[in-house]
C-alpha cells in the first residue's frame, strides 16, 4: 500500500468489492485486452463468449482453474477449483461468489502546534477512528478487462471499480507453480488527506462451502458450519488464516502479512477474520474473509495514508487445496516458515523495535517469586 506514513484524520472507507457484477447488458460488449499478455508466463488465459477462463500449474499433477462470468447480474467468480490434468474436469472448491472489499476512510488533520512546514502525512499520533469516518461498499461495472503478464505471473484487471470516492480496478494475479490467487482492489481518490483501512472477503449464498475452519489461539483446530442464516461476526484466528472447506477440498484466505498489519505497541489478537451473513451491515449473502480493527485494541492504530492519485492496493490471498483445512493451513504456513525466523547456518537472526513492557512485567513477577503465565493473556 502506498505512502505508509500513519497520521491524522482518516475517513474509514469500508470497501465492499462485492462487485455488483457487470453493468453492461451484453457481456460480449466488454473488451478483453490481451496485448500485454504472453502464454510464456505459464498462465493460460482465454475468453469464451461471456466468460474468461484462467488455468495455471500449481504443483505436480495439479492446476488451478478460475472462470469469471462477465455477465451483468451474475456472481463474478463462477468457479474456482483444481484439475489433475490438462483434460480433466476441474473440481470446484468455490462457486458463484463475489469478491467483497469494505474500505474504511477517514481524514488526516494536523494537531495544535503542528509546524506549518511539516506535511499532514507524517503526524504519528493520530486517533483517526475517534473522528468522523465512513464505510463504503464497492461496485464493479465491468466495462473492460486487461490481461498482462510479467515473468511467471499474470494479472487479470477488471474495471470500473468504485467505492465511495475511490475508483480503480479489481485485479486477480496468478503465479505459475503456486497455489495462490491474489485478489486486489486497486483504487485511488482525488480527495486530499484521506487515510484508510479495509476488510475483504468472498460472498455468495451458493458457494459450495460446507464449513469454516481455523486454528484458535490455543493451537486447536475449530470448525463451524457455513450456516447461510448466521449473522457475520469477527473471529480470532491464529496465523491470520481462515479456511473454507467443501466436499472435495479447501480454500484458505489470509491477508498480505506485511501490508495489512500496522506496527503496534501490543501483539494481542484483534479478530482479523470474519464469516457470516450481512458483514459490515451490508445487505448481502453469507461470506467469509479478513478484517481490520479500526481502533487497534485501544492504543494508537496507524491507518494507511491515501494521498490523492496514489494507487492503494487492498489485497487478500487465496490458497487452493484438494485436502482438508489442516492441509490448506500447512501449505499456507510454508510461505512464512510457520511464522518463524528459520535458522541460517553461520548467520545470526536479528529482529527490531520491541516494546519491552511485557518483558519488564515478567521480570518483575519472577523477582516477586511469581510464575508468569506460559502464554500472555493479550495473545489470546
Amino acid at each position: 500500500m502506498n505512502a505508509f506514513k500513519f497520521h491524522r484524520p482518516v475517513l474509514l472507507l469500508v470497501l465492499a468489492l462485492a462487485s455488483q457484477p457487470a453493468a453492461p447488458a451484453d457481456a460480449q460488449s466488454v473488451s478483453v485486452d490481451l496485448s500485454g499478455y504472453s502464454p510464456s508466463s505459464g498462465i493460460e488465459v482465454k475468453r469464451d463468449g461471456e466468460r474468461l477462463h484462467v488455468a495455471w500449474p500449481m504443483a505436480k499433477a495439479e492446476s488451478g482453474r478460475l472462470t469469471l462470468d462477465l455477465r451483468a447480474g451474475k456472481p463474478l467468480i463462477e468457479s474456482l477449483g483444481i484439475a489433475t490434468s490438462a483434460n480433466s474436469t476441474p473440481v470446484a472448491l468455490l462457486q458463484n461468489v463475489e469478491p467483497a472489499a469494505y474500505l474504511s476512510v477517514g481524514t488526516r488533520t494536523p494537531p495544535p502546534g503542528h509546524a506549518p512546514e511539516r506535511t499532514v502525512w507524517d503526524v504519528f499520533f493520530d486517533k483517526v477512528p475517534n473522528k468522523p469516518f465512513q464505510t463504503h461498499r464497492s461496485r464493479l461495472e465491468i466495462k473492460r478487462v486487461v490481461v498482462t503478464s510479467v515473468g511467471r505471473r499474470a494479472t487479470v484487471a477488471l474495471s470500473e471499480l468504485s467505492v465511495g470516492n475511490f475508483s480503480g480496478e479489481l485485479c486477480f494475479t496468478f503465479y505459475a507453480g503456486s497455489r495462490l490467487v491474489h485478489i486486489e482492489a486497486v483504487v485511488s481518490t482525488e480527495e486530499d488527506r484521506r487515510a484508510i483501512l479495509y476488510d475483504m472477503g468472498l460472498v455468495g449464498a451458493e458457494s459450495g462451502c460446507k464449513s469454516l475452519a481455523w486454528l484458535d489461539t490455543a493451537g486447536r483446530m475449530q470448525r463451524a458450519p457455513a450456516d447461510s442464516a448466521a449473522i457475520a461476526k469477527p473471529l480470532a484466528v491464529a496465523h491470520r488464516t481462515l479456511i473454507a472447506e467443501g466436499e472435495r477440498g479447501a480454500v484458505a484466505c489470509f491477508p498480505p502479512p506485511h501490508q495489512f498489519f500496522s506496527p503496534r505497541d501490543w501483539s494481542d489478537n484483534l479478530q482479523t477474520a470474519w464469516f457470516g451473513k450481512g458483514y459490515s451491515n451490508a445487505v448481502e449473502s453469507f461470506g467469509f474473509g479478513i478484517r481490520s480493527s479500526p481502533t487497534g485494541g485501544g492504543p494508537f492504530l496507524p491507518w494507511f495514508n491515501a494521498p490523492p492519485h496514489t494507487r492503494q492496493r487492498l489485497g487478500m490471498f487465496l490458497l487452493l487445496s484438494r485436502g482438508k483445512a489442516e492441509d490448506a493451513l500447512r501449505e499456507t504456513l510454508r510461505y512464512t516458515h510457520d511464522d518463524q525466523f528459520p535458522a541460517l547456518p553461520g548467520r545470526v537472526t536479528y529482529t527490531s523495535h520491541y516494546h519491552l513492557a511485557h518483558t519488564a512485567g515478567v521480570m518483575k513477577m519472577r523477582a516477586e517469586g511469581k510464575e508468569p503465565p506460559a502464554v500472555p493473556e493479550f495473545v489470546q
